[in-house]
């Protein structure tokens, strides 16, 4: 247990699983930059972290599905 030490609360809204630009919407944006990886696993130069949705080290059929779940949505400005 330590002491002395402070938290840092984040008060940003949740970012929704498949918005990979960032940008608050889940899109033809996010879409696109999904389907640049698909297929590619962990170790492939085309492979992107934030890409893989599932984090289970492909960017896959499941990621796409994930996003799909989401596609249209979006957040509060």
């Amino acid at each position: 247990m330590g002491t002395g030490g402070t938290v840092t609360l984040s008060t940003a809204l949740p970012m929704w699983c498949g918005d990979i630009t960032g940008d608050n919407a889940i899109d033809f944006g996010d879409l696109s930059e999904l389907l640049q990886s698909y297929n590619a696993l962990v170790g492939d130069d085309i492979y992107v972290l934030a890409r893989d949705l599932n984090g289970d080290g492909g960017i896959d059929f499941g990621d796409l599905s994930t996003m799909l779940q989401n596609y249209n949505i979006i957040g509060d400005d």
